[in-house]
């Protein structure tokens, strides 16, 4: 029954009287159950709450170490992660923190052993370039400058590979896209070559302006060697910018297109430089664009060609 009866009986009884039984729970056993109710219903939230803390004293330091994770990806430069949280939480992190150092130390000496050999190479391409001078067939003296120009050329890309894999890209200002985009098909204009700018509005880039010459002549460089005619569009999309190179030549399949900004892979399947480079142009590319927390962009044009996108954040 509701109420604070637990229990009633009515009994009719042969004269017409109805006789009614109560049964209900002493007073003090229902004030002390009401306390059990309270106090357990007190203790359950204080034991949630707990729980609560304890799971946020332990994620924290898990996302923590993500997000460090996340940066040392994209910076070998990035600081370390402070110790925090439980004890595992807190050797984990020294873990990373160790493994952080011996990576950049490993990056770091790879850059200065490909600069000390690129160095000693130098002096060795400049002794030809000069022996090379002394050739009497003015054919092969030709041929021969033009190996040592390439060879030089490719110790150039590949230490600058090696610097950007390493994160040390130069630091990034405001940069005037537009700008640089006229400029650079004022000079490309005066090569002879077929490339055109579409009007667009004035945006700013965060990037450095020598990375980002170095990123547009590489890609400007493919489109005219296997597109002939070049047009180049910029737009700000949020914040972002977006640098279209487009170009009117066969495109590339889309298993090459997975790979090819690989280091030293090429679309052109021979091994020749005059038929293509050495492969470093696109991986130079994507290595700057990252290191200034953009991306390269690679596609098939529908009308044909093809459509290579340097997307950097917007100053």
């Amino acid at each position: 029954m509701p109420g604070r009866a637990a229990l009633r009986l009515s009994v009719r009884l042969k004269d017409g009287a109805v006789l009614t039984l109560r049964r209900r729970a002493p007073e003090s056993a229902r004030r002390y159950l009401g306390r059990v109710t309270l106090a357990c219903a007190a203790l359950l939230m204080v034991t949630l709450l707990m729980l609560l803390v304890a799971v946020r004293q332990t994620a924290r330091p898990v996302a923590s170490l993500a997000q460090a994770v996340t940066r040392f990806g994209d910076d070998l430069d990035a600081a370390p992660l402070p110790p925090g949280g439980p004890r595992e939480i807190r050797d984990l992190s020294a873990a990373f923190n160790t493994m952080r150092e011996r990576i950049r130390g490993l990056m770091d000496e790879r850059t200065r052993m490909l600069a000390a050999i690129a160095h000693d190479l130098r002096t060795y391409l400049t002794r030809l370039t000069l022996r090379a001078e002394f050739i009497a067939d003015p054919e092969q003296r030709a041929k021969a400058g033009a190996d040592l120009t390439e060879m030089a050329q490719l110790l150039e890309d590949t230490l600058l590979f090696a610097r950007q894999e390493a994160g040390r890209g130069d630091r990034a200002r405001p940069v005037a896209i537009q700008r640089e985009l006229e400029t650079l098909v004022a000079l490309r204009a005066e090569m002879g070559q077929a490339v055109t700018l579409a009007p667009g509005s004035t945006v700013n880039a965060l990037v450095s302006p020598v990375a980002l010459r170095r990123m547009l002549n590489n890609l400007v460089d493919n489109a005219v060697i296997y597109g002939g005619v070049v047009s180049l569009e910029v737009e700000a999309v949020g914040e972002e910018v977006r640098i279209a190179v487009l170009d009117r030549g066969p495109g590339l399949p889309d298993d090459v297109l997975a790979r090819i900004t690989a280091p030293f892979e090429r679309g052109e399947t021979s091994r020749s430089r005059r038929t293509g480079g050495a492969g470093l142009g696109l991986s130079i590319v994507q290595a700057l664009a990252q290191a200034h927390g953009g991306r390269l962009v690679l596609a098939n044009r529908e009308a044909g060609g093809l459509a290579a996108i340097v997307v950097l954040p917007a100053g």
